[in-house]
């Protein structure tokens, strides 16, 4: 029974999933209070009542993040429909504390990839993948490009923002924005420093050929760039490089606070999949 697991690992289930539980039990039973359907649920979980389920949750809470990090991992099926095979592809990443202590369920639903990856049957340290008929390669994509967003967003601590809002954070006209080196870009704001940023990730080919345009057009629009030469996030082989507004200082404070991006990327590992051949 969970009630008798140590509270020191990732082993108890969130407040949001017993209280989904409650919700049902109140459906079933339209007599049921509040209270009692808690205590029902808590119950249907291992615990004796709500009170004590509650207890134990804040104190494996207050416990985290334990010593070398809090580890996460994110799990995709997938599907070969020509010769039925199907597997996992899975990934595990150790962040500084626990993701929902520096993003919202609703920030989370926005940042790229991990946007396609739900909670695992209420344990918020277990990700999933929504689907399950993407292909191998494609499975093993989602979860380490999910992996190292996770990563870089617990190292930089920003919050996914608009398109809107971002141009007008950088004081650019929505319809003139044409980076010529442009490639899977994405919006962000940075609450430390109260700006917007635009993280480009180009291929280093792409970005070779057009580094000198790509100059002039940042210049023109009062725009300056970090380029993080040996950092990917979107794909293996593209670039990371952050925009902002010239002049205030944003990139400078960006620069240190990016030195530890590639250790976070790098605690990244694949996690053996599990293969089966349909009969």
């Amino acid at each position: 029974m969970y009630g008798s697991l140590p509270s020191t690992g990732n082993s108890i289930p969130s407040p949001n999933r017993l209280k989904q539980h409650a919700a049902a039990l109140k459906r079933a039973d339209p007599a049921l209070g509040h209270a009692a359907a808690l205590n029902a649920a808590a119950l249907h979980l291992g615990w004796p009542n709500y009170l004590v389920y509650e207890r134990a949750w804040k104190r494996e809470r207050a416990q985290r993040p334990y010593e070398g990090g809090f580890r996460i991992t994110l799990n995709a099926a997938w599907t070969d429909r020509k010769t039925h095979r199907r597997g996992i592809e899975g990934a595990e990443i150790t962040l500084s504390e626990p993701w929902w202590d520096f993003l919202t369920l609703e920030q989370r639903r926005h940042v790229g990839t991990l946007a396609l990856f739900r909670i695992d049957r209420g344990y918020r340290d277990r990700l999933v993948l929504a689907a399950d008929d993407s292909s191998k390669l494609n499975a093993e994509h989602h979860v380490l490009k999910a992996a190292r967003l996770l990563a870089f967003v617990d190292v930089l601590r920003f919050v996914p923002a608009t398109w809107s809002a971002t141009m007008r954070g950088l004081g650019v006209m929505s319809h003139s924005w044409s980076d010529p080196a442009h490639d899977h870009e994405s919006m962000w704001f940075d609450p430390q420093t109260q700006s917007h940023v635009v993280v480009n990730e180009p291929y280093e080919d792409r970005l070779n050929d057009r580094r000198g345009a790509q100059a002039a057009w940042l210049r023109d629009r009062d725009l300056e760039v970090l380029t993080l030469e040996d950092c990917t996030v979107h794909h293996l082989g593209t670039v990371v490089q952050l925009i902002a507004k010239a002049g205030t200082g944003v990139l400078d404070s960006l620069k240190q606070r990016c030195k530890p991006l590639n250790v976070a990327l790098n605690r990244i590992s694949a996690i053996e999949e599990f293969e089966v051949v349909a009969s």
